[in-house]
């Protein structure tokens, strides 16, 4: 064989076992910092507000927590933000009290006093809307940072709202209410949320808390069986659960009670 030829024949096969033996680089999944570095445009940024916007709660909140487990930064941005509501929140005390009154008045005198049955019929949706704009007023100025005191005050005015409810005039318009709350959880909702977001001890102190010759949580028992001769606010037996401190607050019920959800 000619030398060019034996030369020639070397180097191929040097090539063919160096492609061969080159290791096949793996491609890397996407993660969300690729994703934003990669899709830096400013037109799509300014977009993204209103995108958001078009999400649930829910949602965003995912979101956020896989952000924060693949963003160191993001994650510290997160605790950063969350230690300074805790001091915020944990520094007020707000008292809504003012809010039981205030529903007793539309169940008993501003819908009711000198109205006729048949224009009571006609209102008692209007009047049903503002009770729960109450008690949504209260869920929403009591979040989980809030101080003991404003998730006392929370649990207690909800607990009166509930009697109220039950107790008032047995007038067309406070029954077509009562109707109505047989149907709604929004109540127990935001009361399981207030517990759900207190320590151990803090539910502790609210169930033994005096009222008047008993305690707070006998209270809460007698609030139960009221509710259960109209049928209504099936889910105070969740609040009592958990207030007892039994079971795991993530659990989807309680010795067979089931818990209302509140995500």
């Amino acid at each position: 064989m000619p030398c060019w030829l034996v030369r020639t024949t070397s180097v191929l096969r040097s090539s063919q076992r160096a492609m061969t033996d080159k290791p096949i680089k793996r491609v890397r999944a996407l993660s969300i910092s690729d994703s934003a570095t990669s899709n830096s445009d400013p037109a799509r940024s300014a977009k993204l507000p209103k995108i958001i916007g078009t999400l649930d709660g829910k949602t965003i909140r995912k979101i956020v927590l896989v952000a924060a487990q693949e963003s160191p930064r993001i994650g510290n941005l997160i605790e950063a933000e969350s230690s300074k509501l805790t001091k915020i929140e944990s520094a007020k005390t707000i008292d809504f009290g003012y809010h039981s009154k205030s529903v007793w008045r539309t169940l008993n005198v501003d819908y009711t006093k000198g109205i006729k049955d048949s224009r009571q019929f006609e209102m008692s949706g209007d009047a049903y809307q503002e009770v729960v704009s109450k008690i949504e007023v209260i869920r929403d100025r009591c979040p989980v940072h809030a101080s003991y005191v404003t998730k006392h005050s929370a649990l207690e005015t909800l607990r009166k709202i509930g009697k109220i409810i039950i107790m008032s005039s047995d007038s067309t318009l406070g029954s077509e209410v009562r109707k109505s709350f047989s149907y709604d959880s929004i109540l127990e909702k935001t009361m399981q949320g207030v517990l759900k977001g207190m320590t151990t001890e803090e539910r502790q102190d609210m169930a033994r808390e005096p009222q008047e010759e008993m305690i707070w949580i006998d209270k809460l028992k007698e609030l139960e069986e009221l509710a259960a001769g109209y049928c209504m606010f099936e889910g105070l037996a969740g609040v009592r659960l958990l207030l007892e401190g039994r079971g795991n607050d993530n659990a989807k019920s309680l010795d067979g009670v089931e818990l209302v959800d509140i995500t």
